[in-house]
């Protein structure tokens, strides 16, 4: 038997080569090698311990461990290197005969799991046990003469999603928990100056925005904010002194401070990022030996003119505006990213990304990034980026976190390394014998995006693509792929859960694009002698479905919070009210305005297809935004009615509103038409939670032949959620007519 030498450096391919003498480990059922450590440590015995448990795994013979300074026999030697290595860094290699692994602190770990793939031919694929690949093995041997050193591209490496719950994955694959290493994360004006602590007393540590104090930012200019907050963070780093990184960021908010002294440094470095720069870089002078890092997101994306962070301030620059369809490089909408990514560099070495790999808003829902990953790491490392934060789902599960979490953990260990490689090997490990079908399916949604021009958002829903790769005929091909794959592998327990976990993503969609759908084909309701009744079997196949979600360990269905049990009530109450007539669905219907084109539903159709929409923007609502809501519903003859309502989506976290004013207008000729009604509204107070307000006129019967309603949005918004370029949008589900 042959075995390749690797020689890694940096975590790139070096060399290859070949050897003709081995090293046996173990043959005919024994061992002659031990483990030897060093010394005794918690590092040091973990990384011992580890390598003993597998070798056992793998052979059912155990490795002594012992910690003398000489060795008479064979051994595997732990942490015997000669000088200190650099951090996450590790060495594996052969001399005489005996087998060296050393590293950096946890490099020592990264490079025990990496023997253990290497050599033991063993795969870490998810968390757990079951997760775990270790092949038993009749031998093992190593070259003599084999020298791995491999140290990550990448210093800060963070794959987002159920992985993080395993220890021993995250270990493995050398990963990152931003809890572990920062004692202060993300978005933390309002943690270290709490609003509802300070402004109170003492407005003026906040912003001046919009002509007055508000508690959205800090006053960065403020000399007492700038005391307090350098107090704050001495009394932290001594409460946690082991912590690598602390956050110095604004909150996930608008309003940075347009005061006269902010102003003026803003306007000198052309923005708001210059003030927040400024104040970043004050804070970390008192502190040289500590590294913050700040956001380079929404009114901070881009870089100051003149001044630069201080070589202890790293800057987080995020990707959110870019869609995800083709990959950072290339995609259109990922052009102001890469441009502020070319600013950021020409300021700083020290520039963390924060990158996106789910849709927030449906996390089951199919988001085929695959095909992407590895050229987006690739092109970060190009633009010498030193972390990456690669959002996920966090610890729910999300369509193909698997795959995804395992190609994230190799690539941005080594962007080098090929992606379709990677997940042929995945998905052949992972999926066993129906990996033909899995990739295959992977292959055709993701030609299905390129061909169809996708557009995919990360605050996208099912409904979006309800005529492309989520259309019922697509799902009808990777239906038939999963069908073929379970089969494959339906006496293999483990083998078919995997396969079902990927289809639970395309029965979300089912149901999803139910509620969209309706009373029509492909909808929850079907008519019965007359009746508007549920769906043959839907019931049935829902309350299998959630199930099936408890059992795949889904506790939320999108970044807000959806839990199951407020998904199910949600659906109660949808069977409960079941389809309702709506004479409106007997007419015609024209819109005067155009309506955004972003958020279609079914075009004017919506506003008669007797489908309410749900406390969700993206299902069953026609938006308009900047201008009026008119629409004209005309009848081919007259017609008797008694009653018109309406129903307007308030969501302001998204800035949609109830109109300032609504009126609804009578033809009986279709020509000439009469106000009979008309509300006028008030801005709300601030209030973020999510309502659908209906508007009702009843009236003595008459006949009709056109009905106009007109809503007007309002001009501004709130000062409240003030956003100075959006403004107020107006949604509306339907036009019901008794």
């Amino acid at each position: 038997m042959r075995h390749m030498i690797i020689v890694l450096l940096m975590g790139f391919v070096g060399k290859i080569a070949y050897a003709q003498e081995e090293l046996v480990l173990y043959a005919n059922d024994k061992s002659d090698f031990s483990i030897l450590v060093k010394e005794k440590n918690t590092l040091n015995n973990k990384a011992a311990g580890i390598l003993q448990d597998y070798f056992q795994r793998a052979t059912t013979w155990q490795l002594p461990i012992s910690y003398q300074q000489e060795n008479s026999g064979h051994a595997i030697m732990i942490g015997f290197a000669n000088e200190a290595m650099v951090e996450d860094a590790f060495e594996i290699r052969t001399n005489g005969r005996n087998v060296y692994i050393d590293g950096g602190a946890k490099g020592l770990i990264y490079g025990v799991y990496r023997f253990i793939e290497e050599v033991l031919d063993a795969r870490k694929w998810n968390v757990g046990r079951e997760g775990t690949f270790v092949p038993k093995k009749q031998e093992i041997s190593i070259a003599t003469d084999v020298r791995i050193n491999s140290r990550p591209r990448f210093a800060f490496r963070e794959a987002y999603f159920p992985i993080e719950r395993d220890q021993e994955y995250m270990d493995w694959h050398g990963l990152h928990n931003l809890e572990e290493l920062w004692g202060l994360w993300g978005h933390t004006f309002n943690k270290l100056l709490p609003a509802s602590i300070y402004f109170k007393e003492h407005p003026d540590y906040y912003s001046f925005y919009q002509g007055k104090r508000q508690p959205n930012q800090l006053c960065l200019s403020n000399p007492e904010v700038y005391r307090l907050v350098v107090e704050k963070f001495r009394e932290m780093m001594a409460e946690n002194p082991q912590a690598t990184y602390w956050s110095l960021s604004p909150n996930d908010e608008l309003g940075y401070c347009e005061c006269d002294k902010c102003r003026k440094i803003d306007e000198k470095e052309g923005g708001p990022q210059g003030s927040l720069i400024h104040f970043v870089n004050r804070v970390a002078q008192h502190f040289p030996n500590k590294t913050f890092t700040t956001l380079a997101y929404t009114y901070s994306a881009n870089p100051p003119l003149h001044i630069s962070p201080l070589p202890n301030v790293y800057v987080i620059l995020s990707s959110i505006d870019a869609r995800r369809s083709l990959s950072l490089p290339v995609e259109p909408s990922a052009a102001s990213f890469r441009s502020q990514l070319a600013g950021w560099k020409k300021k700083t070495e020290h520039l963390f990304i924060w990158d996106y790999y789910t849709q927030f808003t449906n996390y089951l829902a199919p988001f085929p990034q695959w095909g992407t990953i590895g050229e987006n790491m690739a092109y970060l490392d190009r633009q010498g980026v030193e972390g990456v934060f690669a959002q996920g789902s966090g610890t729910t599960y999300s369509h193909m976190a698997e795959l995804k979490s395992y190609l994230l953990a190799k690539l941005l260990w080594n962007p080098q390394l090929d992606e379709k490689k990677l997940t042929e090997e995945f998905v052949k490990g992972f999926y066993g014998k129906a990996a033909d079908e899995i990739l295959e399916y992977l292959s055709l949604i993701r030609t299905d995006i390129l061909s169809k021009r996708v557009r995919l958002d990360i605050y996208g829903n099912p409904i979006d693509n309800h005529q492309d790769f989520l259309s019922p005929e697509a799902m009808d091909r990777y239906s038939d792929l999963f069908d073929r794959a379970e089969e494959k592998v339906e006496a293999n327990p483990i083998f078919l859960d995997r396969v079902r976990k990927i289809r639970l993503g395309y029965e979300y969609v089912y149901f999803q694009q139910a509620k969209f759908y309706g009373p029509e084909r492909h909808g929850i309701f079907q008519e019965d002698n007359g009746k508007w009744v549920v769906r043959s079997g839907f019931k049935e196949k829902l309350n299998r479905f959630l199930n099936a979600l408890q059992d795949a360990n889904v506790h939320e269905l999108s970044e807000g919070g959806m839990d199951i049990e407020t998904y199910r009530k949600g659906w109660e109450d949808i069977f409960t009210t079941g389809v309702r007539s709506n004479k409106a669905s007997e007419g015609k219907i024209s819109l005067r305005y155009p309506y955004v084109e972003d958020f279609p539903a079914k075009g004017n159709h919506t506003l008669h297809d007797r489908v309410p929409g749900y406390l969700d923007f993206s299902y069953n609502w026609l938006v308009f935004n900047g201008n009026p809501f008119e629409a004209t519903v005309r009848f081919d003859k007259p017609t008797a009615i008694h009653a018109i309502e309406t129903h307007f989506l308030e969501d302001p976290r998204h800035w949609f509103f109830r109109p300032r004013s609504i009126q609804i207008q009578l033809s009986v000729d279709g020509k000439y038409f009469k106000e009979i009604y008309r509300q006028d509204n008030n801005m709300p107070e601030e209030d973020y939670s999510l309502h659908s307000l209906p508007y009702k006129h009843t009236f003595s019967t008459q006949k009709v032949k056109a009905i106009k309603i007109i809503a007007h949005p309002f001009q501004q918004l709130p000062e409240w959620r003030f956003h100075p370029r959006k403004r107020p949008s107006i949604a509306i589900d339907e036009i019901w007519v008794d």
